[in-house]
C-alpha cells in the first residue's frame, strides 16, 4: 500500500494529531454491510477507527496511535492474560512498510526440554469505551500458530463480552484452524473482574466457505491464508448480528453434544449455549432479562492469547516471524445518527407483540397462570423530535385488579423489564414471573374467583424523562390456576444421622431418593418434561465447579409431568467431568474428610423442561460422603501406559486398535456409552462429529481420546 508522505517535524506531528477526525481512511470506499434504521445514517467514530497509515513514521509513538489506543489490556490492567498468556507491549507494533498493526506470539518460558510453557502475546485496546447502537469491523489476517487470534469487546468489570473473531489459526487440528467462532459471554462474577461463578457462553462456528451448511474439510480453507473482514452490529442489548467479508454470517455450526446445530447466524437471539451444559446443575441464565444481556460500555480489543487447556505452539512456530503474526489492516466503527430528513422522528410507543399466543382456543383474552414464568415480546421506543431524544426511565410490568367502576383494587409488585441503562428503542423478550400475591399479602385471585364486575389487567408500560410521560400496552387478561415448576428431595432428612446436620452417604452405596417433581402449568399450557437427573459434584470455597460425576437420568421425557417417584441411585466412586466440561475418568470422588479446605460435595437432583436452556428446577443439597468397602484413596492413574496404539486421530470413519485387549467401550463428552465391541477395527460412521473417549477392558489406565470428523 502506498504511504502518504509529508515532512516529519514536531509541527507535522501536532498537525496530524489535531486533525485526527479529518483523516481520509483507506476503508472509506467500503460500504457498511448493514443499513441503519430509516431516517438515520452511519457516522464514523474516529476514536475507534484506524488504518494505521501514519505518515509521521512514529509507529506506536505517533499521536495518531496514542490518542486512540493503548498497547495493554485496558479492561483489567492487572490481568496477565488467560491460560499461558503473558500480554506484553513488545509484541505489538505498527509496520511502516505495510501500514498494518502487527500483533505477535513469541516464547516466554521454557521447560527443561526446551518446550514452551508460557507465551508472550501482543494486545491493543481502545483507550475509551463504546456502547450500542454501533457497527464495528476489522480487516484481519490471523496468525498461523496454535494461539487464538481475536477481535473482541469487554466491559471494565468483565461481565459482558462479544467475540467477533476467535480462531486458532495455526492449530494442527483442521477442525479449529478451518473454523472461527463468534461468542457471547455473560459472566456471573464475584464482583468486577472477580472470580467467575458461571461463564454463560453462546457460540457459533463459521468456515471460510459459508455457502455450505455443515463443516466439511474438503470444501473449506484456512482462515490464516488471507485477510478477512469481521464485523458486528450491536444494535441493542439483545440485537447483535455478525458479518463476515461484508455479508451477514450464515451456515454457522454448533458442536456441543446433545445440541448439535447448523444453519446458524450467530446472532444473540439465536446463539446456541455452549456452557454451562444443561445437565451440569447450573441452570443457564434467562436471556429475556435485561441484566443478562450485553448492555455495558465496552473496550475494543485486538490480541493473541494462549488459552487454558489448549495446545501451546511449538517453539519453532512461535519464533517464526511469518507464522507468529496477526495483522490488522484497518478497524472501523460507526454509529447511527439522524440523516436530517426528519423521517428519523418517532412517536413514543410500546406494544405487546405476542399477545395472541397466550389466548387459548375458543377464548378472546390472554390467559396466564399464577406463579408461571411467561415470555412477553415487547417493542418500545421513546419519542424523538428534531434529533432530541426522550430519556428512557424504565419499561415495567405489573398485574392490577380493577372493580366494576374501573377503579384500582390492588396492584402487584413493580417488575422492571428494562432499566434506565437500556436502549431508547428496541425489541425484547422479557420472562415475566406472574405473581401470586399483592404487596399487602392477599392472594391474587384467579379470574373465576373475581367478584362480579371485577377484572384483571396486565400493565405493560414505559416511562420517559423521569416519569414525565408514559406509553402503555395494557391488556385485560385471564388468570387461571397454575402450577409452578418445582422439584423436591422429600426424604433428605432420613439420611442425616442423629446429631448431624447434613445427609451422609457412602461411596458405591445404593440409596433410595424420594423425589417429587412438577413441570410448570401456565394458562392451561403444560411445560414438557425433558428429564429428572442425579449427579455428584465437588465445588470449591467460592462455589466454582471442580468436578462432576456422570449424568444419570432417573426420570425420562416419557414420564408424566408431575409425580412422586422413588429413585434407586448408586453413589459413584469416580468423577467423569472436570470444571472445563472435559471428561477425565481418572479422579476418585474424595470423601468429605479428604476434601481441600472450603470444598463441598453436592448431590445434584434437577429437572429440565421444554428442552430449554432456561427451564430448570433443582433440589440440590450438600452431602457428606464417607468410605465404604475397599479402600479407594489411590487417585493416581497412569493414562495410556499399555503397549497400545489407537489410530488415526482425528478419524473420519474407522478407528484401529493395535495391541493386546479384549473389549472396548466408546463414551461421549457427557460420559454416556455410545457403542462397545471387541473388534480391532471400529466403524464410526454412526457417530456424529465430536470428541470421544475409548476405554479398553474397562481399565482406568487404558483411556484414549479421539476426534470423529
Amino acid at each position: 500500500m502506498k504511504k502518504r508522505v509529508f515532512q516529519l517535524t514536531a509541527i507535522a506531528s501536532l498537525f496530524a494529531f489535531t486533525t485526527n477526525a479529518q483523516r481520509i481512511y483507506e476503508f472509506e470506499g467500503i460500504a457498511v454491510p448493514v443499513a441503519p434504521d430509516p431516517g438515520f445514517e452511519w457516522k464514523l467514530q474516529d476514536d475507534f477507527s484506524d488504518d494505521f497509515n501514519y505518515a509521521d513514521g512514529l509507529g506506536k509513538q505517533s499521536p495518531l496511535f496514542t490518542s486512540k489506543w493503548d498497547d495493554v489490556y485496558n479492561p483489567d490492567r492487572d490481568f496477565k492474560g488467560p491460560g499461558e498468556t503473558y500480554w506484553t507491549t513488545e509484541n505489538s507494533a505498527i509496520n511502516a512498510a505495510t501500514d498494518r498493526l502487527e500483533i505477535r506470539a513469541t516464547p516466554r518460558t521454557l521447560d527443561g526440554s526446551g518446550n514452551v510453557t508460557g507465551v508472550n502475546c501482543g494486545v491493543v485496546s481502545s483507550k475509551t469505551k463504546v456502547k450500542f447502537p454501533i457497527f464495528m469491523e476489522a480487516n484481519i489476517k490471523v496468525a498461523n500458530v496454535e494461539n487464538s487470534s481475536n477481535f473482541w469487546m469487554l466491559d471494565e468489570g468483565g461481565f459482558n463480552e462479544i467475540d467477533v473473531l476467535e480462531v486458532y489459526g495455526g492449530s494442527a487440528d483442521d477442525f479449529f484452524s478451518q473454523q472461527m467462532s463468534t461468542n457471547f459471554h455473560i459472566f456471573n462474577r464475584q464482583g468486577p473482574n472477580g472470580p467467575i461463578n458461571v461463564d454463560n457462553t453462546y457460540q457459533a462456528f463459521f468456515q471460510t466457505n459459508r455457502d455450505i451448511p455443515n463443516y466439511q474439510t474438503s470444501n473449506t480453507g484456512f482462515w490464516r491464508d488471507d485477510f478477512h473482514r469481521f464485523g458486528v452490529y450491536w444494535k441493542s442489548p439483545n440485537e447483535i448480528s455478525f458479518f463476515i467479508d461484508g455479508e451477514p454470517a450464515k451456515n454457522g455450526n454448533h458442536f456441543v453434544e446433545g445440541r448439535l446445530a447448523s444453519l446458524l447466524d450467530g446472532s444473540y437471539e439465536s446463539a446456541i449455549l455452549q456452557s454451562p451444559i444443561p445437565n451440569d446443575g447450573n441452570p443457564p441464565i434467562d436471556k429475556g432479562i435485561f441484566q443478562n444481556q450485553v448492555f455495558r460500555d465496552v473496550f475494543m480489543i485486538m490480541d493473541i492469547e494462549s488459552h487454558h487447556a489448549r495446545p501451546i505452539s511449538p517453539r519453532a512456530d512461535l519464533e517464526d516471524r511469518i507464522k507468529n503474526l496477526m495483522e490488522v489492516e484497518w478497524v472501523r466503527t460507526y454509529k447511527p445518527v439522524s440523516d436530517g430528513t426528519g423521517t428519523s422522528d418517532r412517536i413514543r410507543a410500546i406494544s405487546f407483540d405476542n399477545r395472541d399466543t397466550f389466548i387459548p382456543v375458543g377464548e378472546s383474552e390472554p390467559a396466564f397462570s399464577l406463579g408461571a414464568v411467561v415470555p412477553l415480546n415487547i417493542t418500545y421506543a421513546t419519542g424523538l423530535t428534531g434529533a432530541v431524544e426522550e430519556d428512557l426511565t424504565y419499561v415495567a410490568v405489573q398485574i392490577r385488579q380493577l372493580d366494576e367502576n374501573g377503579e384500582e383494587v390492588n396492584t402487584s409488585e413493580f417488575q422492571t423489564a428494562i432499566p434506565t441503562e437500556g436502549a431508547n428503542q428496541g425489541r425484547i423478550t422479557y420472562n415475566y414471573a406472574v405473581p401470586t400475591t399483592f404487596p399487602n399479602g392477599t392472594n391474587i385471585p384467579t379470574t373465576e374467583n373475581l367478584p362480579d364486575g371485577h377484572e384483571l389487567v396486565l400493565l405493560m408500560f414505559m416511562s420517559v424523562n423521569n416519569d414525565d410521560a408514559f406509553a402503555n400496552a395494557d391488556d385485560t387478561i385471564v388468570i387461571k390456576k397454575g402450577r409452578t415448576r418445582a422439584i423436591s428431595f422429600n426424604n433428605r432428612d432420613s439420611f442425616i444421622p442423629s446429631g448431624g446436620a447434613l445427609p451422609e452417604v457412602a461411596l458405591a452405596s445404593e440409596i433410595s431418593l424420594d423425589v417429587t417433581y412438577a413441570s410448570g402449568l401456565a394458562g392451561g399450557v403444560e411445560e414438557d418434561l425433558t428429564y429428572v437427573a442425579v449427579q455428584v459434584r465437588q465445588v470449591d470455597a467460592a462455589g466454582a465447579v471442580v468436578a462432576t460425576s456422570a449424568f444419570e437420568e432417573v426420570v425420562p421425557d416419557t414420564a408424566v409431568n408431575t409425580n412422586t417417584v422413588t429413585v434407586d441411585y448408586t453413589i459413584p466412586t469416580n468423577f467423569t467431568t472436570g470444571a472445563d466440561n472435559g471428561i477425565i475418568f481418572t479422579e476418585k470422588i474424595p470423601t468429605t474428610e479428604n476434601l481441600p479446605v472450603g470444598h463441598k460435595l453436592l448431590l445434584l437432583i434437577f429437572m429440565q423442561v421444554d428442552e430449554s436452556s432456561t427451564g430448570f428446577a433443582e433440589a440440590n443439597t450438600e452431602v457428606i460422603i464417607r468410605e465404604e468397602g475397599a479402600t479407594l484413596s489411590n487417585t493416581d492413574f497412569e493414562i495410556n501406559t499399555n503397549n497400545i496404539m489407537v489410530y488415526p486421530n482425528p478419524t473420519y470413519e474407522f478407528l484401529n486398535i493395535v495391541g493386546a485387549f479384549k473389549s472396548w467401550k466408546i463414551y461421549n463428552l457427557l460420559g454416556v456409552e455410545m457403542v462397545n465391541g471387541t473388534d480391532s477395527q471400529i466403524n464410526l460412521s454412526d457417530l456424529v462429529t465430536g470428541l470421544y473417549y475409548i476405554i479398553l477392558d474397562n481399565k482406568e489406565n487404558s483411556i484414549y481420546k479421539f476426534i470423529k470428523k
